[in-house]
């Protein structure tokens, strides 16, 4: 086998020029690859975190809409026992009220025949009556401010 002359291995200048640089582009080229690569893993990584936020996201949002709603349930709870406690209330306050008013019909019932009976106490029995009236003004007075107090002015 005849050996080549170094000369006759020897590329022209343009080649070889051109051969070294395509070399340079392709280190250049690998170089990028690999940074490609990296930036590929770095960025698989970043979504993967990414992802599992969102889904400890999606479990908070979850539990946060849960515990809104047992918040709201608990809301309206609280609001239909203060107005059951309210009614109750109100019902004993107008009880009282009532027998009240009872009470002072069968006072002015006693008034009445006294004056009818004619046994002279006119005066004490119109001051009587007068003086019921006044109490019994001030129980509705009473209850009004009760009600005002539970339910806010009418």
């Amino acid at each position: 086998m005849p050996r080549r002359s170094r000369s006759m291995s020897r590329l022209p200048y343009s080649l070889e020029s051109e051969a070294a640089s395509l070399r340079a582009e392709n280190r250049r080229l690998r170089e990028d690859l690999i940074d490609a690569r990296r930036n590929e893993m770095a960025l698989t990584s970043t979504i993967a975190r990414l992802q599992g936020d969102l889904q400890r996201l999606a479990v908070t949002t979850d539990v946060a809409r849960q515990q809104d709603f047992h918040v709201q349930a608990m809301h309206a709870q609280a609001a239909y026992t203060a107005n059951h406690f309210r009614s109750q209330a109100l019902t004993a306050a107008s009880h009282r009220v009532a027998a009240r008013l009872t009470s002072m019909g069968r006072r002015l019932a006693e008034i009445a025949r006294n004056i009818r009976s004619g046994d002279g106490a006119m005066y004490y029995a119109h001051r009587g009556a007068e003086q019921g009236l006044y109490e019994l003004a001030g129980e509705v007075q009473s209850l009004q401010r009760a009600a005002d107090g539970y339910i806010g002015p009418v």
